[in-house]
């Protein structure tokens, strides 16, 4: 790097640091707070924690008032949400806060991290990172009421202090902290961080530094968070939650393509291509490891902890049936570690070579610029849902709601939750236009074309309409 560079970078550090953060700030909660549920993932953990909420119970999680075998995770990230209602109300924004205040998190902590172990240089750039990785600001990840941000940022912190232990092998017993709680936020997927951990005490001969106590405070690290709340759980439904857990979200997960998710040979190969940012810091992180075979250099610790967290989360997701693009997110920490580290490394090497290493800063710094625009325009770009926005306008007193849009009266995870939030009520599922015409004092939301095909009684009243929906009522 040169030394102009470096000295501008050290005295402006901070200022181009906070920058970049407010930046990132800006992507991350700019439009979050509006009404465009995402079904599945996102209204369903929503959906689970304004139950356990209602219900007072924060061992078990429901759905539309019975328990939830079919979301089988752990509740830590259910509490994140239930944090961002308390804080923020039953809306989208509360739904979402805390997923982005995790990519806020385990940013700074890269950055910090890399600061640390590299230079400043090399930390603005992994901030940099964060914000061009666009594909994370989609309709999974860091803008969406789900497990995966708080679980990354878990992941992250066991990854960084990992990185941290070749100074103090006591920070083994975090990562294994961060190995429970990321259990405790999405089950199975955990056992990525336990691989890392057993691959770098053995590639860098952690069994040399650890003494026999500290084996016994890492056991202890992991044990007693997830040892309590099993017991808190099991006290509860006893194994039927377990048993749910290993045959399907384990063993059925793994084994076969479960809900339609069938991956394609090569799956996350493409996925990562589709994430510029992370498959360039590949690139140059795969280049630099072929140098230093070539030169019979060692690698460095750190090189082994981002090779070895790279593959021990692509490999397992790889190898199991079900697979989805989010499952290797987690690959952005190693990635973004080395991506940022060995960009700053390759532009010094090239001190002598003036001109391919003017070419190599222009091409990085529009890559980087181009990125960040189609992050911004991503956020930019959300949009809201008519129905969902509808539901919030709605006022009713006490009384049932049916609902039939589009022929179909079984109700949409988000719609159930947009619901739960504006009603303090269960729309009835499966129960359309002839169970709300028979039952005075209650309401329904149709679609237009579903109110059009109906032969409406005097007694049906519509009390609130948008576009393409209206709101009756059975006045009787």
């Amino acid at each position: 790097m040169g030394t102009r560079i470096k000295d501008f970078i050290e005295k402006y550090y901070w200022i181009f640091f906070s920058v970049t953060l407010v930046f990132l700030a800006f992507l991350l909660f700019f439009k979050i707070g509006i009404y465009d549920v995402n079904d599945w993932d996102e209204a369903r953990h929503g959906v689970n924690a304004y139950e356990m909420l209602k219900n007072n119970n924060y061992i078990a999680n429901y759905y539309a008032g019975h328990l939830d075998y079919w979301n089988l995770k752990p509740p830590i990230s259910y509490y994140t949400i239930i944090l961002g209602y308390k804080i923020f109300g039953y809306n989208p924004l509360g739904l979402r806060f805390f997923s982005a205040l995790s990519y806020i998190i385990l940013a700074i902590l890269v950055a910090l991290f890399i600061k640390k172990k590299s230079n400043k240089m090399a930390s603005l750039i992994s901030l940099l990172i964060f914000c061009g990785s666009f594909d994370f600001f989609k309709t999974h990840f860091v803008r969406a009421g789900d497990a995966d941000a708080v679980f990354i940022l878990f992941i992250g912190i066991a990854i960084l202090s990992l990185g941290l232990s070749s100074d103090n092998s006591n920070w083994y017993n975090l990562s294994f902290f961060m190995f429970a709680l990321a259990f405790l936020t999405k089950s199975w997927h955990a056992v990525a961080v336990l691989l890392i951990i057993f691959f770098y005490w053995l590639f860098t001969k952690g069994y040399k530094k650890l003494k026999w106590w500290q084996y016994f405070t890492c056991f202890l690290s992991a044990f007693i968070p997830l040892g309590l709340w099993a017991g808190l759980r099991y006290n509860f439904d006893g194994l039927k939650f377990f048993s749910e857990m290993i045959n399907y979200d384990l063993l059925n997960r793994s084994s076969n393509p479960i809900e339609g998710h069938l991956g394609y040979p090569f799956f996350y190969t493409i996925q990562l291509i589709k994430n510029p940012t992370q498959i360039v810091s590949l690139i140059i992180f795969v280049g630099v490891l072929i140098v230093k075979l070539r030169k019979k250099e060692k690698f460095s610790d750190l090189d082994k902890l981002c090779l070895i967290s790279f593959l021990s989360i692509f490999i397992i997701f790889a190898i199991a049936k079900t697979k989805l693009s989010w499952y290797i997110f987690p690959t952005c920490v190693p990635l973004t570690i080395v991506g940022s580290i060995y960009a700053c490394e390759v532009y010094s090497s090239l001190a002598n070579k003036k001109k391919i290493q003017n070419v190599f800063k222009y091409l990085a710094m529009g890559f980087i610029i181009i990125c960040i625009m189609a992050s911004t325009v991503i956020v930019s770009i959300k949009k809201e849902d008519e129905l969902q926005v509808f539901i919030n306008t709605l006022n009713v007193n006490e009384g049932v709601i049916y609902y039939e849009v589009d022929n179909s009266t079984k109700v949409p995870q988000s719609i159930l939750l947009c619901a739960e939030w504006k009603f303090d009520t269960i729309i009835k599922g499966q129960e359309g236009y002839s169970a709300f015409e028979n039952n005075v004092g209650s309401y329904i939301i149709m679609s237009k074309k579903d109110y059009n095909s109906k032969t409406i009684s005097n007694s049906i009243e519509i009390i609130a309409s948008s576009e393409n929906y209206v709101f009756c009522y059975n006045k009787g």
